[in-house]
Order: structure tokens, then C-alpha cells, then sequence
């Protein structure tokens, strides 16, 4: 049986969340993290300056377990915020974890990833305004690059540029 690489990748995925569940879980029973005072005092103790994204959610838990009462699994977010501002307050930093970078298989769709997609002028640096000069129009039309000409919307060589259609008799 041979299995898909996205599936392997979703496996590892939520393998790696379980253990970031279970090491959250740990550091919450742990006693410097029954409070933001203790949190930070045990860090000034060890000479550190950061907390990591495991630490700011174990405090989380711990500190809205004993102001709620109940332990939840998901702590809302104005209660992180909150315990966030608080620590950071205490002059410690946060690091967040770093993001999974995800690589486009040959399957996938290039539509955006081009480094020139969506500059306006085709990547000739011409009318986005990055790392060239605007014009406002790029090809034969009132206004373009190279001189232009008188634009009349009956005109069927114009139809390309919002003319209007001819209604056929």
C-alpha cells in the first residue's frame, strides 16, 4: 500500500500537535507556571530573556484554570493576549514558533508564485510602481509609452480596450 505524500505530511502533521499538546499539558502542573509572577521570577532566576509559544500557553492554562476554576483545553485568546502583555511587561520576549513552510508539488497551480504576477506591466517594471517608473498605459492608447493616437470608442480597432460593440443589423 503506498501512501500519498500529503497524507504523510498530515500523519506527521498531527503527530507533531499531539506532542505540543502533551509537552503544554506537562508544563502547566509545573509550579512556576501557577501564576505570571512565578513564571517570570523562575525566568529571571535562570537568565533567560524569552518564552516560547509551549510556555505562553501552558501559563495561559494554568493561570485561567485557577481564575475560572475549571481546566479547559483551549484557552480563549483575549486570556493569551492578556498573559502575553503581562509577561512581555516584565521586560521577557516572545519567540514565536516558526512556521511550516510548504513546497508546491508539480501538480500544483503556478497562478500567483511568478515573480513579475501582478506587477501591471508584464515584469518590465512599467505600472505597479516598483522598481521602475508608472505609466498609465502600455500599448498604442492615449497616453502610451511611444506616442499614441486619437481614441474614438466606434472605432474597431479599439474594440480590445472597451470600446463599444456594434450591434450587427
Amino acid at each position: 500500500m503506498q501512501a500519498r505524500l500529503c497524507d504523510l505530511r498530515f500523519v506527521i502533521a498531527e503527530a507533531l500537535e499531539d506532542e505540543l499538546e502533551l509537552q503544554i499539558a506537562e508544563l502547566a502542573e509545573e509550579p512556576e507556571f501557577s501564576s505570571v509572577e512565578d513564571f517570570v521570577q523562575s525566568k529571571m532566576d535562570n537568565e533567560e530573556d524569552t518564552f516560547s509559544v509551549v510556555e505562553l500557553q501552558a501559563l495561559s492554562r494554568a493561570t485561567f484554570a485557577t481564575t475560572t476554576g475549571h481546566e479547559v483545553s483551549e484557552v480563549p485568546f483575549q486570556h493569551v493576549k492578556a498573559v502575553r502583555d503581562e509577561v512581555e511587561g516584565y521586560g521577557l520576549r516572545y519567540v514565536p514558533r516558526a512556521a511550516v513552510r510548504k513546497t508546491r508539488g508539480h501538480l500544483s497551480s503556478a497562478h500567483g508564485t511568478h515573480p513579475f504576477a501582478g506587477s501591471g506591466g508584464g515584469g518590465t517594471g512599467f505600472g505597479s510602481g516598483w522598481g521602475g517608473m508608472s505609466f498609465t498605459s502600455f500599448g498604442g492608447g492615449p497616453g502610451a509609452v511611444g506616442g499614441g493616437y486619437k481614441w474614438d470608442p466606434n472605432d474597431p480597432k479599439n474594440l480590445a480596450m472597451g470600446s463599444k460593440r456594434r450591434k450587427r443589423p
